[in-house]
């Protein structure tokens, strides 16, 4: 991971042009460990065994206490709660104008 103190300026065209084709290739490698990762996860996870231990070992840490498997759960399950702001109000800016100088007023 680079940070400022680590960081070397680039001197020539040609270095940049190197520079970024590393950088292009390391990029292409990374997406397809990720890639991989995914698929593999995604197979365990098709297995009714798995998803069985997994649903089990979840309700568990929730019964022990754990918040976060507790919120999984119930987010799992369709109970999450919404988080909606009714944006629908019928005033109008100039009326808000008004209501609040005439709050100022003593």
């Amino acid at each position: 991971m680079a940070n400022e103190q680590n960081l070397k300026p680039v001197r020539t065209k040609k270095e940049a042009r190197e520079r970024g084709r590393a950088g292009g290739i390391k990029s292409g490698q990374v997406r397809a460990e990720r890639k991989t990762f995914k698929e593999e996860l995604l197979t365990l996870l098709r297995e009714k065994d798995t998803q069985k231990n997994i649903s089990v070992a979840l309700v568990l840490k929730a019964l022990d206490g754990d918040i976060k498997a507790f919120e999984v759960l119930r987010d799992t399950v369709g109970e999450k709660p919404t988080d909606k702001i009714d944006m629908s109000a019928n005033v109008s800016y100039e009326n808000a104008i008004k209501e609040v100088a005439d709050d100022d007023e003593y």
